[in-house]
């Protein structure tokens, strides 16, 4: 917590990796010297992360060890809510680390332990949906959220829908199946149309007090539509720009109290098209003359070096990039950022900023 120099930073993350090249270090390394970022104290983003990232949490905000006098609600209360924390986390990508203060003679609070051996059960129950997932790119729902891992996506219900009918609109993939995790034997209807999918909760007798997991399998790649996909204009070709674009954001900063976030990363989601070949143009204004990269569907096809220099304000250049090939009637990811990513929180600080794809 202390506020270390660059130098200082950098000559501990060097020396970290040269005795062991495969540790991850800490963003609290400060100076931008670490490979994951660490939000603040029981802090979740509520931006999408472009880097790894963890959640310190504490037992209770308050504090982060043990005092006798902390004032300690409702036990199940407590559970669900670090449950709910958990998942929150998990869901968005990020590592969840959980605090707790023993007494003075090492010993654990009786309330503590009840909340983390619950936990713990609930985690024996349902660990498949926590352990080794990943983020999905379907936004938090206002029933729960989602995880994945290959040939399952995970629903993790907090809040029951009144009609029994879960939807998440913008999925087209087709299910093999749905079922209860703790109970493969209760299974559900559900159908896919044109506006998402819609999963029939009727036969779910036993809703779990903390969260309820239904898996989806689902044989093939996730097919998904966001609310906010970029469709073509009238003349077929997809235009990209700051405004229209999901930010990634990391954390760049000195120390704890001036690292601030940062965006890092654009990307678009483009919705399904008929045309395959098209021509990338790419016109952006920017202070920082670091070349970029465009990646289409995570292959990166363009190293760009920058022409911002020849740019001024509402005279923006455009530069022909490349001949790309985008999927069939499937989602298409696009994602701008810089080429050197040996310091993967800078801010990417472009002021304006245009991709046409035609």
């Amino acid at each position: 917590m202390g506020a270390p120099t660059f130098n200082q930073s950098k000559e501990i993350a060097t020396l970290v990796k040269k005795l062991q090249p495969n540790c991850l270090i800490s963003g609290r390394l400060w100076n931008d010297q670490g490979d994951f970022v660490v939000m603040g104290d029981n802090h979740k983003p509520n931006f999408k992360m472009g880097v790894p990232w963890q959640t310190p949490a504490s037992m209770f905000r308050e504090t982060w060890s043990y005092r006798s006098w902390q004032e300690r609600p409702n036990v199940e209360d407590k559970i669900g809510e670090k449950i709910h924390d958990l998942i929150t986390v998990v869901s968005l990508g990020g590592n969840y680390l959980l605090n707790i203060g023993p007494k003075g003679d090492g010993t654990i609070v009786p309330f503590e332990q009840q909340v983390i051996e619950e936990i713990g059960t609930w985690l024996h129950q349902n660990g498949e949906a926590i352990y080794g997932t990943t983020a999905t790119p379907i936004d938090p729902q206002n029933w729960g959220f989602t995880t994945a891992c290959e040939g399952k996506i995970y629903l993790h219900i907090t809040n029951y829908p009144e009609n029994n009918i879960l939807t998440i609109n913008g999925f087209n993939s087709t299910i093999q199946r749905a079922y209860l995790l703790t109970d493969s034997t209760v299974v559900f209807q559900n159908s896919t149309n044109k506006v998402g999918l819609e999963v029939d909760l009727t036969t779910l007798i036993n809703r779990d007090k903390y969260a309820t997991v239904i898996v989806l399998e689902n044989d093939h790649e996730l097919l998904y539509t966001p609310e906010n996909a970029v469709y073509p204009d009238t003349e077929g070709a997809f235009v990209l720009t700051s405004e229209n674009a999901i930010k990634l954001h990391s954390f760049s900063g000195h120390d704890y109290y001036s690292t601030k976030s940062t965006v890092i990363k654009n990307r678009w989601h483009l919705a399904g098209n008929t045309k395959e070949l098209f021509e990338v143009n790419l016109a952006y204004l920017s202070k920082n003359k670091q070349p970029l990269q465009i990646r289409v569907n995570h292959k990166k096809l363009i190293i760009q070096t920058s022409n911002a220099e020849n740019s001024v304000k509402n005279d923006l250049s455009n530069h022909t990039i490349l001949n790309v090939t985008l999927m069939l009637n499937k989602t298409n990811v696009i994602e701008l950022s810089f080429n050197d990513q040996s310091n993967q929180h800078r801010c990417l600080d472009i002021e304006e900023l245009k991709i046409t794809i035609k």
